[in-house]
């Protein structure tokens, strides 16, 4: 079966425009242009710079907040939120829980609201129960070496390594969602403050063109 997820914006400047996503990823939402889903300022100014981070695996989706000033909504019931005295570099580092949402529900970030759509297609002479090792998640101890081979490359990069210079004064926080070909990380720069997002492909796919493509979009 073929599955997909879309988001289209019902309600705020942005009304009308759509997400689509056929395989499993991680979506950003915040003001951020480093979001995926970014909603400026001029849009939407209760939207937090990192708001609330998606889950997406086709058909299933699920949802965290980042500890973002006002709060994220599930068809009018907030989740996470930090607390008034709070401010987002302490709210990052929480763990906030996630929540599995369905179709038809809809997602509110500030004055900006999101109905979810899923639709399963019935593929074509496909053999039933087919599974592609590719999409298998790592175990646990997979987590770790990836953890530990992007601090080694942040080290190489203070070195003076000139392929990983981009990474240069970055402090990895923790992991903030994980899909089929990587995760995904929050990090910090050291002089500015600004918050990113980090994704790092997983070694178990890195030899494969096409997850690499799929990566890569």
């Amino acid at each position: 079966m073929q599955s997909t997820i879309t988001l289209t914006i019902t309600t705020g400047k942005l009304s009308g425009k759509q997400y689509i996503f056929d395989s499993r990823t991680t979506c950003l939402i915040g003001r951020n242009d480093d979001c995926y889903l970014s909603i400026p300022d001029e849009f939407d100014k209760r939207v937090s710079r990192y708001h609330c981070l998606l889950d997406i695996n086709p058909p299933e989706i699920r949802i965290r907040d980042l500890g973002s000033l006002n709060g994220t909504y599930i068809n009018n019931t907030k989740i996470g939120g930090r607390q008034s005295h709070q401010n987002a570099e302490e709210a990052a580092k929480l763990n906030f829980p996630e929540y599995d949402l369905q179709h038809g529900d809809h997602i509110t970030v500030g004055d900006t609201v999101l109905k979810i759509t899923t639709e399963i297609k019935q593929a074509v002479n496909q053999p039933p129960d087919i599974k592609t090792p590719h999409f298998v998640n790592p175990e646990p101890k997979a987590k770790t070496r990836l953890f530990d081979v992007i601090q080694k490359l942040i080290k190489l990069a203070i070195s003076g390594e000139r392929n990983l210079k981009a990474l240069l004064n970055y402090q990895i926080i923790k992991s903030i969602g994980k899909g089929g070909f990587g995760e995904v990380y929050l990090a910090q720069h050291s002089q500015t403050g600004k918050f990113v997002a980090l994704k790092v492909m997983l070694p178990a796919v890195a030899g494969d063109d096409k997850c690499v493509q799929m990566f890569l979009r």
